[in-house]
């Protein structure tokens, strides 16, 4: 990724345009599921928090769909997500200038 990847000012390749969706839930819940479905005990919970908090501070400006996956099924939270990828109502956001303003320091 670093020698080929979306690089500002040192790649021709740009992020397209497209409408965020940001899939919250409950660290614990989280970090549980990991453990349980993924057998990935590398991340503490501590680290998950931390994760998701960065994340929602990072695409806020972008005004994501949100979505969250706590205390529900994952057809549930699947289908959350089909209603918002489908819907009339798309809005894409500039991913690309946003994520070079996050790299410039903007």
């Amino acid at each position: 990724m670093l020698e080929h990847g979306i690089r500002p000012e040192k790649s021709q390749m740009s992020i397209v345009p497209g409408e965020v969706i940001h899939m919250i839930g409950d660290d614990s819940e989280i970090w549980s599921r990991l453990i349980t479905k993924r057998k990935e005990a590398d991340w503490p919970q501590k680290d998950i928090k931390e994760l998701q908090d960065k994340s929602l501070r990072i695409y806020a400006p972008l005004q994501p769909k949100m979505v969250n996956a706590t205390h529900r099924k994952e057809n549930d939270v699947i289908r959350d997500v089909a209603k918002i990828i489908f819907s009339p109502t798309y809005s894409p956001s500039n991913l690309n200038e946003h994520m070079e303003n996050i790299a410039n320091g903007k």
